[in-house]
């Protein structure tokens, strides 16, 4: 099962007042349907505290936007070496309400949206790279 695209339908406000940051603000608006190169919002960790930061969703910065990586298993991660550094120096944490998965049965796609039972925030473990100067990839 892969995750095929992510939601987070939850304002900046609220997911402030969850995770107790200590922040202006959190910028992030309601998106049901983050795919592959858009941006999302991360919780990257700097200085000893949990800081917001919006990263487009792609892992592999010499890979275009369609290849770019979104899915990767934790039995080998260590093994790969696309993913060694990453996941030693540049972990994040990825808050989403779902996720969609796609099934295909009968030689017919179902897509699939995963939320969990009591409507809350799930939180995905992710990695990061730099893409380019400005922009960095999860």
């Amino acid at each position: 099962m892969l995750i095929d695209r992510l939601s987070l339908k939850f304002s900046g406000d609220y997911i402030k007042k969850v995770i107790s940051a200590k922040y202006a603000s959190i910028h992030t608006r309601p998106n049901f349907n983050i795919q592959r190169g858009q941006p999302a919002l991360v919780m990257q960790h700097d200085e000893g505290q949990w800081c917001p930061n919006t990263m487009k969703w792609g892992y592999g910065s010499d890979r275009s936007a369609e290849q770019r990586i979104i899915n990767a298993r934790t039995e080998g991660i260590l093994a790969q070496p696309s993913f060694r550094f990453a996941i030693r120096e540049r972990r994040i944490v990825v808050p989403i309400d779902s996720f969609y998965i796609e099934a295909i049965k009968d030689q017919q796609t179902k897509v699939y949206r995963v939320v969990p039972f009591n409507d809350s925030i799930m939180y995905l473990a992710g990695i990061w790279e730099p893409l380019d100067q400005v922009n960095n990839g999860f």
